[in-house]
């Protein structure tokens, strides 16, 4: 991930973001949700405070192999993949997560 400095832009160079509200319907069931092609950047985040979902970069490993997301969010820059799927999941059925993407 790259380093921020203060008062350097983060967005910089970005093109318009993708926003993708997700609500998760079933608990402990994993969602692949599919970032836009060529995406750069990426934000994760818990829409609801004081709940969070679990994150992974590999089908089946949200349960365990996982980055835990809560409201204050989590973020990934330069990334070099052309085709981004996350997998995620939450606890608690009705939870809802907003993914914002910028290729």
């Amino acid at each position: 991930m790259a380093t921020q400095h203060a008062g350097e832009n983060p967005l910089a160079g970005a093109n318009e973001p993708v926003i993708i509200n997700h609500t998760f319907d079933v608990a402990n069931f994993e969602y692949t949700i599919t970032a836009p092609k060529n995406t750069r950047k990426f934000i994760a985040r818990s829409k609801f405070i004081s709940t969070l979902f679990k994150l992974a970069f590999a089908p089946g490993e949200s349960g365990t192999n996982n980055v835990l997301v809560f409201t204050s969010g989590y973020s990934e820059d330069n990334i070099g993949v052309s085709d981004l799927k996350l997998y995620v999941q939450a606890q608690t059925a009705g939870w809802q997560a907003e993914f914002i993407f910028w290729s």
